[in-house]
């Protein structure tokens, strides 16, 4: 077992002994340190493939123990493997991107002017989810005194729904954002 996380990407390689219960702890896979990682064996080589950094996935193969070539036939099946595999890898991510790109749902913000100033919408894959004519947080219904304001706070909403958090607004966020008050 090659690579993994434990609370921070690893890159070490252990090998179970089935006959005594025992992990032994063998050379590090040379390669980015990853999480998610398909390993496998193939004619005596160790072979690590995909995975995901913290911020990106890999694409890559590697060969992290190499035994000696012995044949030509040998090097023809690692060069078919190899291609295989990134072949494999590049349509799988591909693929992969493009269904977690459709399952995500737009969320943006618009201001509106109102009779009395300004406030926002927030969308949700283009559909009004919030709709807020005045300042929240304040007694009365008093607008935002310009469209900075509004947007400002239509911000922190958004990156509280994005936490996944309550949209609410306090006024300890409102004397944060520096907002005007009426």
């Amino acid at each position: 077992m090659t690579t993994g996380e434990n609370g921070a990407l690893l890159s070490s390689t252990w090998e179970y002994d089935f006959a005594t219960d025992l992990w032994t702890s063998k050379t590090a896979f040379e390669g980015a340190a990853r999480t998610g990682a398909l390993g496998f064996s193939a004619n005596g080589g160790e072979f690590v493939t995909t995975g995901r950094s913290s911020t990106y996935p890999f694409d890559d193969l590697r060969q992290f123990f190499q035994p000696r070539l012995t044949t030509p036939m040998t090097k023809k099946i690692y060069i078919l493997i190899g291609v295989f595999f990134i072949v494999f890898i590049i349509g799988l991510s591909v693929n992969t991107n493009k269904k977690v790109d459709d399952k995500m749902l737009k969320v943006e913000s618009t201001p509106i002017q109102t009779a009395s100033g300004w406030g926002y919408n927030i969308l949700v894959d283009h559909k009004i989810f919030i709709h807020q004519e005045y300042i929240p947080a304040i007694a009365g219904n008093k607008a935002f005194l310009n469209k900075e304001d509004a947007m400002k706070t239509a911000g922190l909403a958004i990156s509280k729904l994005i936490k996944g958090k309550q949209p609410s607004i306090t006024k300890e966020d409102l004397t944060a954002l520096k907002i005007s008050l009426p």
